[in-house]
């Protein structure tokens, strides 16, 4: 279960980044990160379909983690990062954040999952479009 979001949560704001890129953040729950990523990737591509260029997280190959900060706004902080590090890019990795506090537990009580032992990921990038 996944919240896809089309940037910042507003549709049709999507932000052409480079030539046939776009950003995406997607929002994931799992034992592990690599099994959020996973499941993020599998849940695009059942939407989405197995186009290389559909724009989701199923256009990229792996993560890099980054460092969360709760005080923050998350899609500012993912904004930021999109455009400076050089360890996120089209057919590449994207990034990822851990989320805790009380965004995590939000999206946990949101989605069924409170209780569950798990971790909550913001998965943001850029994909090939």
């Amino acid at each position: 279960m996944s919240i896809s979001i089309l940037w910042k949560g507003q549709p049709g704001n999507r932000k052409v980044t480079k030539m046939g890129a776009c950003d995406f953040g997607q929002i994931e729950f799992g034992k592990t990160v690599d099994d959020a990523y996973q499941k993020a990737c599998d849940e695009a591509l059942y939407e989405s379909g197995h186009d290389a260029y559909n724009g989701t997280i199923s256009t990229t190959h792996g993560f890099v983690m980054f460092k969360y900060n709760a005080h923050r706004d998350l899609w500012k902080q993912t904004d930021e990062l999109i455009e400076k590090s050089r360890k996120i890019e089209k057919w590449g990795r994207c990034g990822a954040m851990i989320l805790t506090g009380k965004r995590a537990v939000e999206y946990k009580k949101r989605n069924g999952l409170k209780g569950k032992r798990g971790v909550v990921v913001c998965f943001f990038g850029m994909a090939a479009c």
